[in-house]
């Protein structure tokens, strides 16, 4: 099967698409489509090596006065799951070499002793949500 040429606004589907968010399945000789690489401002700049999950999970109880085995906790009081999903936002946010996350949702709740992925990818827009209404506050 000959894969159907794309035009840089329109994907596979037909859809248009921006020019750098290129669907991994879009093929060019055969090969899949590669992601644009994107370093950190932070590690690029620093020259900085890769966080651990630990590290990450450190900073971000010392910044809330939590205890890294309180965020590990399995509660649903406000004054840990919030700074948990922070932390799940800064971790899913590490970028790896190829400039996509360093570290899976899966990854992120093996380590925190989440039940699965979804908590983890629902923590990450939660946060996401409650940073961007506290953005929009005057």
């Amino acid at each position: 099967m000959t894969p159907q040429p794309t035009t840089p606004t329109q994907n596979h589907h037909g859809r248009l698409a921006p020019a750098d968010n290129a669907c991994m399945s879009d093929l060019r000789d055969g090969r899949p489509a590669p992601r644009e690489h994107r370093p950190s401002p932070i590690n690029s700049a620093t020259g900085a090596s890769a966080r651990t999950l630990a590290a990450i999970l450190g900073e971000i109880a010392a910044l809330y006065g939590l205890s890294t085995q309180q965020l590990k906790q399995r509660t649903r009081r406000h004054d840990i799951s919030h700074p948990r999903q922070h932390a799940m936002a800064v971790m899913r946010a590490e970028p790896g070499p190829d400039g996509r996350p360093r570290y899976s949702c899966q990854q992120i709740a093996n380590y925190l002793g989440a039940k699965d992925h979804t908590t983890v990818a629902y923590g990450v827009q939660a946060h996401a949500r409650r940073q961007a209404a506290k953005a929009g506050q005057p």
